[in-house]
């Protein structure tokens, strides 16, 4: 109860600082000129990409797709091919948290401030979505690592929900912050 209740107090505070962040990039839209060059002169912050974004929400629609279908398959007990569904689906994880670090992030903790307000909010949904991911695909190892079989299928479910909740809410988080942000970006490159 004591780790609860401070994983909520963590939590809450992390939604204070988010919806301070979120008040800043209001700001930052209305106020900030665009880019200058002179920020942003070598090559690892200009290479933005305008399909970035929709092609990050396609995959999390992917993401999410698969997810639910696991979780269908699961509920009609059909293990072997939730088993199949499962390597699937770390393969879509691995590639989607490739792509994002390796753009995404780097891109905007990049263009602020060391030590903002924004890039301390952006490392943190990188933090928050790298242990997402990383729990889903120990996850999917432990799963592959069995026979459907041997899987204990009530652990296997609530495990699996759990997981499925946090990846949705994690989502959720990066589509309405980071997402918005490089698109301000974008929009202030153009």
């Amino acid at each position: 109860m004591l780790i609860t209740l401070t994983l909520h107090t963590v939590f809450a505070l992390k939604v204070y600082m988010l919806q301070q962040f979120l008040s800043r990039l209001v700001s930052f839209r209305q106020i900030s000129p665009k880019l200058s060059s002179d920020k942003n002169n070598d090559s690892e912050s200009t290479d933005y990409n305008p399909e970035l974004i929709t092609n990050l929400i396609n995959e999390h629609k992917d993401i999410i797709e698969i997810s639910n279908s696991i979780k269908n398959l699961a509920q009609k007990r059909e293990w072997d091919l939730a088993q199949e569904q499962l390597k699937y689906l770390s393969k879509l994880i691995t590639m989607h948290m490739n792509a994002e670090t390796v753009t995404l992030y780097r891109i905007l903790e990049h263009i602020h401030t060391p030590n903002s307000l924004e890039v301390e909010m952006i490392k943190f949904i990188r933090q928050e979505m790298t242990s997402v991911g990383i729990d889903l695909i120990n996850f999917i190892k432990k799963y592959n690592s069995i026979e459907s079989e041997q899987w204990d299928k009530r652990v296997f479910i609530y495990e699996y929900n759990k997981l499925l909740y946090t990846l949705t809410a994690r989502i959720e988080l990066e589509e309405n912050t980071l997402y918005p942000l490089y698109e301000i970006l974008l929009n202030q490159k153009k």
